[in-house]
This record gives C-alpha cells, structure tokens and sequence, in this order.
C-alpha cells in the first residue's frame, strides 16, 4: 500500500456534512464499499439520516468502538469475551462491596454507601498501583475498604472485556498482519478529529497506514495539519491533503427573548411566517440546550399552534407507560402481593392500556368515583356497583369497569398460585412474565414503543447475569437504575417539525434551523481541571472504559458540533432568554453564540465586550412582545389571545382609545386587561396590584411579621395557601432549619432535666460534671433519632456535623455561665409556654397568652408561644429573656438601632409582654437574641439588652397600623430597598413567590407607595429608622 493514494481532508466546521457527502467519489474503485468511522453514536444516527438513498447501500456508519470490535474479532471470534453491560457493572459493585464485609464500618445508608464507593471505583481505575499502596499506608478507614473493594471488583471484571482491552486486541492484530479488513470494510474514512487516547491514536494511524483510508479533519489552518500528521506519525511529503472549500452560504439571525417561554414563543412566530412563506415544516428543525426545561415548553406551545413535531424525544424510562408498570409490579411484589398495593398501582398507573378504546383519564375518574378500598372483593363489589349504576346511562364506562372486574381476577388468581415472599432466585423470571403478560404490546401508543421494547431489552440483559444470587432489592436496585436512564423516541409524526436536544441534530440536513437556550453558562466552558485526577479519566458505564476529554476539550467538542449545526442550513436563527425562570438568573449570550456572530461578522472581539444591537449585519434584536409579534412583511399568531394581545399593542402604538376596539366587551381577556391597565396606571393599588376586597384578623405573631415584611407574600402563603416548590436535590448536608431544630431540641430536654430535678447552678456556679454527662445522653439520643428520620444527608457530612454540635453545645454550658455571672441572674424557666394547653407531660400549666388591645380597632390580640430561656435576679424584680439562634449573626445586626422593624421583629417584644403579664412581681424586663454558635461568637444581639418599657408604646403603635391595613385588604408586594448586586428588592431575593410577583413591582412600589393615602401609615413605620 503507497501514501500517495492516502489523502487527509481538511474542512472548515461550516459545510462540512455537505463536503463529506460531495466528496465521496475521491474513492478510486467506484464499486468499493465505504466505512465511515465516527466517535459516537449519537452521530451515526444523525448521519443515517441524511445518507441519500442510494448510497446507503454503499456507505457502512461505525461507532467507533464497533469498529475496533470488529477488527479485535475478526480473527479470534471462537475465543469472545463478554463485554460489560450497564447492568452487569452495577451488580459487580454491589457484590464487590458485599465481598469486603463492610459491616463493621457500621455504614447506616446503603444507597449512601454505593454511591460513594462507586465514585471511588471510577477514580481507582486511573491511580497508579504504587500510589494505591502509599494510600493503604495513611490508615484511612474509607479509603482503605474502598480500595479492597476495587480490587475485587477488578478480578470479578477480568472474566470481561472493555474498550481499552479491544482497543490493545486490535493493535495486535494488524501489526501481526493477522486480519483482512478489505473485503469486508472496504475504504475507510475517520469522521472528525476527536480522538485522544495513545492507543486511539496509534490504532488510527495504523489504519492509515495498512488499508485503504482517509481523514476528515473539522479544522481552519496550517498549524492544525502539522500538528495532526505529528500525531498520527504521518509524513507531509507522503500524503495527499486537501482543503475542502465552503459551499453553502446560510442566512443568520440572532434573536434574544425575555425569557424561556416568550423565547419558544417568538420562534414557532418565525417558523409560522417561514411555513407561510413556502418553507415545509419537515424541512424544520427546533433545537435546544438541554440544560434548561425546553421540552415540556415546546411541546405545550406547539400544541397551542396545532403543529405537528417529530424528532428524538427524550424522557427517563421510568417515566414511560410501561416504566410506571414495572415500577408498580416492583412494589407489588416487594409488598407480599397486597390487593391494596395493586388495586393503588392498578387505579394510578397507565396499565390501562391493556384494553380496547381505553383513555387513561376516564380509568382516573371511575377509580376516583368507586373509591379504592384494601379488601379485593369490597372493591369488585363496588365495581359491579358502579356497573349497575352506569348500565343504561354510560354504557361505555359499564363495559370498561366489566373489563377491570376481569383483569383483577386474572390477576389474582396468578398472584394466589405463587408463595408469598419464596421467590428466591426466580425475582427476574417473575417479574419477566408480569410485565410481558399484562402489557400489551398491540395497545401500546406509538411513543411509548421504543421504551417497552428498551424496558424488555434491559430485564433479558439481568436475566443473562450468570450466577445471579442476590436478594429481591438488589435486582429491583438494578432495575430502578436502568430506569432512571434515558430514552429517545422517534415514532411521532414524521410529518411534523423536528424537535430535539442540539447532540441529535448533528449531521442532520435542514433548510431552517432555530437554536434555543444559547445562554452564558449553559454550555460547558473552559475551567479549571481537577488535579487530582488524571486529564482523561476512565471512567466504566455503559459496557465500555471510555477515555474522556479534559473540561477545555469537551468545550472544544460542543464548539465543533455547534459550528457542524450553521453548516447545514440555509436559514439559521441562534436565540437566547435574558432571564432564566427555573433560577431566577439573569442571563448573557454565551461564548458559543458569541464565536458564530464574531465568524459572520468578521470582527474580533471579547468575552466581555457585549453584542452589538446595531450592527445590522448579522444580530436582529427582538427583547419585547410587541417587536416579537411584528417581523417580516406579515404577522403569524399561535392562537386568539396572542391576536388580541397584539390588537392591544398596536391600539397603544396608535394611541388608539381601549373603548373604540369594536369586539372589546366580547371579550373577557381585552376587557380583563383594561382593567388592569386603568389600575396600574392609577395612584392608588386597586385589585390588580395589592387593593383586595377581603377582610382578615391576624393575631399570630409570625403572621404579623411576615405581613409587615411583604402584604404581598404574606396573601400568597397565609391566605390563598400557595406552597413553594420542593426542591428535587439530593441532599449532601442536613438542613441548615433541621440543625437548629435539633439543638432548640437537645438544649430543651436538658434545662427541662436540670430544672425538674432542681440542680441548675446558682448564679456564679459552674456546670458540673454530671451535668455534662446528661447533656452528652440526650446529643447521643437525640442524633440517633433524626437519623432514623433520615434528616441528616450524607454519613460522610454528618459525622463532621455531629463533632461541631457536640463541641457548640459543649461551648455553650461555658458561655451560659459568663452571662449568668454578667448580669446576676438564675435560671428561673425554660420553654415557658404561654397561650397554649396545658402540658401533662411535665405537670406544669402553661401561663396566660400575652395579649395587647387595638385600642381603635376594639379589638385584643391573643400572642402564643415558648419562651426559650427566662433568668431572674436574687431579688426577683430583673428577669432577663434570651431566644436562642442557630443561623447567622448578621441577621440581628440592626436590632440595637431597630429592635421591632416596623413590625417585622416582634418576637423579644411579645416576649417581654407575657412575661410582664404572668410574672406580676418583676419590675425590668430586659430581652436579647443569643447566637450561640462559634460563626456568631456566642454574642447577643442587641449586646445591651433591649428594655420593655422604652419600646412598649411602639410595639402598640405598630400592631394598630399593621391590624387595620390587613383589615382593609391592603396587600401589595413590597420589593424592599433596592439590591443593587441581584437587581431586586431586599424582600425578593430568597422570596419563594419572586417567580410570580409582578416584574415591576418596584415601581409600582416606588410610585404608589408614596400616593395612595391608605398606605400612609404602613409606610411610615418604616421611615427614618436607624440603619
């Protein structure tokens, strides 16, 4: 074989696929079939698409570690090794970790405990056997069992093969010149110069050498070529380079939204307008960065239009139909068989699918109608019921309640023949026969076929596991993680417009592309690699040891494919939302996006310089509704409310009075949003903006507070009950909340010890030893239990948090003692409740609420509560308050200057009242917050504590002006002074409701805060107190 007929194909990222295609006749021997090697798989299926037809025949598409297969077996196929599946490596790890006897760690989390030891695995697989033996060394009890653990799961592996091990296996075989590849493969083209291993590397260069090949290379200039024919060890002067000129000129557009979903909106505009103007919608595509929630969002605007979609649709397997089915006969079968478990599962579930003409939400509403009950023959009883009931009237439902009646038998009298809990190693077998036997596969929606049919390849992959002894859980453990992986599925509307993540589009030809999502921070950036682990780590998924890229190559990769994406079409249109509504950031273009304006505009410049709006050239600018509306020679709307909300905009742009809009009061949105305009518009908050016709009493002083704060805020969570949503994180640390929960709790039960046995230390009297010790019994005690209630995240986080409480709370008996000698006090009570039930537990009856009369209003306010720790003097006139803090100490900073904070710190004040109301005798009443943790210095706040007599006349003030602008229905958001870092108001930054809170509530605040009369007073509580 001579160089001279080798060629290296180098292309600019624009045009690329359409060079590669052209140039496929640079093959000498037309007849000769052609392989395309291409590094994932992701791109062999995005080239199958635009294959024309009748080179398909022709040209072969590999991943490239199919490539290495096929040779590594070629002449060794007798002696195959098997070659890791997901399945198998997690059932590896977890008989690994069996193995090591890990139970004398004492290790409480198993799920914990896998993860942890997993990454371990993943990091072991690169560390060199001398720094292995250096670890042993340092006597690190984690380290060590994670390192015995590698070590046995490596022997169980050797009886597998992975990539590296095919890879050296190829090697060997064409430097023995042991295999023929020709006949088979025919002329083979690496796609793209993304290779980076040494064997890679020297696997491709052999190829070069020894068969009929060539390299297409995605690169611009000479020092490329140089450096890649040093890499592959090729010569200059022997080898054929050809630069393949650009062919195709596409029409840009760069477009920035308000947000995520205005940013969707405006682009199904734009591809109405193109499909108006002649463009077909399966010549269409609509891509995203998979970072942001665009899915969902594109699917219900395009729902909206009526317009059909197609493309790799992605979602978890446990997510699917048949996902639910399987998850659902997991806990069946874990339950014991409990006909409540199943009628639940049955009720809740899509099985429904099994029969004919079935609707899954119909079978909803006849399980919410009937009611599930745990007795079977109850529940088939109301069934016959119900078809009785619906026998004339609803004849559909009678037939599909009769079907239900029969499937539930069918499905306990397979349930009765099988031993309850004596499944032993048949798990898999059964669950295989559940999930084949009650699917239909002939009823199953096109959408969810690609993941049954994936779901069953997964459970016959289990089943092939040799010697499978593991309990039932791990085998569900095994199937839980293969269902919590993605799923592509195609089969929707091949008519419609192309909707997918950016990696499935590459490749891919057509005439319109739009890009969403291209945002700062949302593609892979060059940072900073970890050190402690080598640049291409390898890491085991998937049946394979794949080499990764370091993080500035992986961002070369996203670069290269998203250079690959503006080659294909003849319109391109990038966009990106300013503000992220997941996250409440605010947004920037990102590199990427910034690189392609830069290459159609031939100018330079920064990362840090900003677009330019004027330049004409290549950037079009639409940030607003009405821009968004208005493009090009004619105007496409989605549905009627985005019409009349454009009638809308154009009767302001004209200045075109609401009143004159002919259908104006036929429709109740136009009429809606006139409304609104007049009460935005006008000085006063009117019922769009925090003026509500409702009436409500507050008397419950963190209600009280929370009003003062934000009326707004506090209508949305106290009075119309909207809860904020749950974050889905897995949970490292316990929470900050639960922390101070647990030591309010330890010190609680201790000082209720101390004080019921009478042996509290007199006022410049230590805490002994004993006391130590009972403190010491209830930390324990206590940790045990928030454990149990799985509070405390992570094992490897808590034992660190368990040392720091033990020694803050350790520190807190020395400081207790200090305050005491400073201000001459003794523990009278701890946990004081007052207002509240009397406490049976301890025989003790809590004191009256504290309550204060509204004088104009007639009305009293009765205060509840626990009062944490009360001192009084020797002669019983001083009695001191400290509320005890956990969080941080800057919180309390302003109490000195502002001890209530127009009304939004009420508690030391409500505090003091019912002490002075219970405690006749005493005549100073002093009160402080205690942050008593090492971050906050065990310092008070105020440090001179506050005395009630100097701020009772406010604290009634306050609570009249608050009372009486509740009463009245006052209730606007109320920013707070301005934050200049996050751009909002104080008040919004940890705001769970910041999401649906008016955009310009500032300004309305500013603007009507200051002239409507009713708010007068409210805002005054505020006004010129100290900082």
């Amino acid at each position: 074989m001579i160089f001279q007929d080798k060629k290296i194909l180098f292309s600019t990222p624009k045009n690329c696929i359409e060079n590669l295609l052209a140039n496929i006749n640079f093959v000498e021997n037309k007849d000769e079939k052609i392989t395309l090697i291409v590094p994932s798989k992701e791109l062999v299926t995005s080239l199958t698409e635009i294959i024309p037809k009748k080179e398909k025949t022709k040209i072969n598409l590999l991943e490239f570690n199919q490539f290495v297969s096929e040779i590594s077996y070629e002449s060794n196929s007798k002696n195959k090794l098997g070659t890791l599946t997901n399945s198998q490596h997690y059932h590896m790890v977890q008989k690994s970790i069996k193995n090591s006897k890990l139970d004398s760690l004492d290790f409480n989390d198993s799920n914990t405990l896998f993860e942890n030891l997993k990454e371990s695995i993943e990091t072991f697989t690169n560390i060199p056997n001398p720094a292995l033996t250096k670890l042993k060394n340092q006597n690190l009890n984690i380290t060590n069992y994670a390192i015995k653990i590698f070590e046995i799961y490596q022997k169980l592996k050797s009886q597998y093969i992975d990539s590296n091990q095919l890879l050296v296996k190829a090697i060997s075989e064409i430097q023995s010149n042991n295999i023929k590849l020709h006949n088979k493969i025919g002329h083979i083209i690496f796609f793209l110069d993304r290779y980076h291993l040494e064997n890679e590397i020297k696997f491709i260069s052999l190829i070069l050498k020894n068969f009929p090949s060539n390299l297409l290379v995605i690169t611009q200039n000479q020092k490329s070529i140089d450096n890649l024919t040093k890499k592959y060890s090729l010569n200059p002067a022997e080898i054929q380079i050809d630069h393949i000129k650009n062919k195709i000129t596409t029409n840009y557009e760069i477009v920035i939204a308000k947000n995520q979903i205005e940013e969707v909106k405006q682009a199904i505009r734009k591809i109405l307008f193109a499909v108006n103007n002649g463009t077909k919608l399966s010549e269409i595509a609509l891509i995203f960065d998979e970072e942001f929630p665009y899915l969902d969002i594109i699917k219900t605007q395009l729902n909206s239009a009526k317009i059909p979609y197609t493309g790799h649709i992605e979602n978890k397997l446990l997510n699917t139909g048949p996902g639910q089915v399987l998850i659902g006969l997991l806990e069946i079968i874990e339950s014991g068989i409990s006909y409540e478990k199943f009628s639940n599962w049955i009720s809740n579930s899509p099985v429904n699918i099994f029969y004919k003409n079935s609707d899954p939400n119909e079978w909803n509403e006849i399980s919410k109608k009937i009611g599930i009950e745990s007795n079977f023959n109850t529940w088939k009883n109301k069934l016959y019921s119900y078809v009785d009931q619906t026998k004339n009237s609803a004849p559909s439902s009678c037939q599909k309640a009769l079907q239900l009646i029969k499937f539930l038998e069918h499905l306990k009298n397979d349930i009765d023949s099988i031993p309850k809990y004596n499944f032993k190693n048949k798990d898999i077998d059964l669950i295989s026969l559940f999930f084949n036997k009650y699917l239909d596969k002939t009823k199953i929606p096109n959408i969810e076929k690609d993941s049954y049919s994936e779901i069953q390849n997964r459970i016959l992959e289990i089943k092939k596991i040799e010697k499978l002894q593991v309990h039932f859980l791990e085998i569900k453990k095994i199937i839980l993680n293969n269902l919590n992986e993605k799923i592509s599925s195609t089969n929707i509307n091949q008519k419609g417009i192309f909707i997918s993540s950016i990696k499935n589009i590459i490749g891919m030809h057509f005439e319109y592309i739009h890009v969403l999502g291209l945002s700062e921070e949302k593609f892979l950036q060059q940072k900073q690699e970890n050190p402690f682990i080598s640049d291409f780590s390898k890491i085991i998924c998937g049946g394979k040891t794949v080499g990764l890229p370091t993080n500035s190559e992986i961002h070369q990769i996203k670069k290269t494919d998203f250079e690959i994406i503006s080659s294909i079409p003849q319109k391109l249109i990038l966009s990106y939302p300013k503000n992220d509504i997941e996250n409440h950031e605010i947004l920037s273009p990102s590199i990427l996006l910034k690189n392609i304006a830069k290459s159609i505009d031939h100018e330079c410049f920064s990362n840090s310089q900003k677009l330019n709006p004027n330049n004409k050239n290549w950037l079009q600018i639409i940030d607003s509704k009405q821009s968004g509306l208005n493009f090009g020679q004619q105007t496409c709307f989605i549905n009627k409310n985005e019409l009349e909300e454009y009638i809308l905009l154009e009767a302001k742009k004209y200045k075109i009075p609401f009143q004159k809009i002919p259908f104006l009061y036929k429709s109740e949105s136009l009429k809606n949003y006139l409304l609104m305009s007049k009460s935005i518009e006008s000085p006063k908050f009117g019922q769009w903006d925090g003026k509500i016709n409702f009436s409500n009493i507050i008397s419950k002083r963190t209600k009280i507070e929370s009003y003062a704060k934000c009326p707004y805020q506090y209508f949305l969570n106290e009075l119309i009950k909207i809860q904020p949503k749950n974050s889905d994180e897995e949970t490292l640390f316990i929470d900050p909340k639960e922390k101070g929960s647990l030591q309010h709790k330890i010190l609680e039960q201790f000082f209720k010890t101390v004080l019921s046995e009478n042996t509290q230390p007199q006022i410049n009297e230590k805490w002994n030893q004993k006391h130590q010790e009972v403190l010491t019994k209830i930390i324990e005690k206590n940790f045990s239990l928030w454990e149990e209630e799985g509070k405390t995240g992570k094992k490897i986080f808590w034992d660190f948090t368990k040392t720091e409480i033990r020694s803050t709370l350790a520190t807190f008996l020395r400081e207790e003692k200090k305050l005491r000698e400073k201000f001459q006090v003794k523990l009278f009570d701890s946990e004081k409740s007052f207002g509240v039930e009397e406490n049976l537990s301890d025989k003790k009856s809590s004191w009256n609420s504290a309550n204060m009369e509204v004088e104009n209003s007639k009305k009293t306010l009765d205060f509840r509560g626990f009062i944490d720790l009360i001192y009084l003097s020797a002669d019983l006139k001083t009695a001191l308050i400290l509320d005890i803090k956990t969080g941080k100490s800057i919180t309390y900073n302003k109490i000195k200057n502002n001890p209530i904070d127009g009304g939004q710190n009420l508690q030391l004040p409500v505090y003091s009242l019912a002490v002075s109301q219970n405690l006749n005798q005493i005549n100073s009443i002093l009160s402080s917050y205690w942050v008593a943790t090492f971050e906050g210095g065990f310092k008070l706040y105020p440090e001179i504590p506050i005395k009630w007599t100097e701020i009772q006349e406010e604290f009634s003030k306050i609570l009249e002006i608050l009372y009486k602008s509740n009463l009245n229905g006052l209730f606007p958001a109320n920013p707070g002074k301005y934050d200049s870092f996050n751009k909002k108001g104080l008040n919004c930054n940890f705001c769970d409701f910041d999401q649906i809170c008016s955009e310009n509530r500032i300004d309305l605040w500013e603007r009507k805060s200051k002239s409507d009369p009713a708010l007068k007073e409210f805002i005054n509580i505020n006004t010129n107190i100290p900082e």
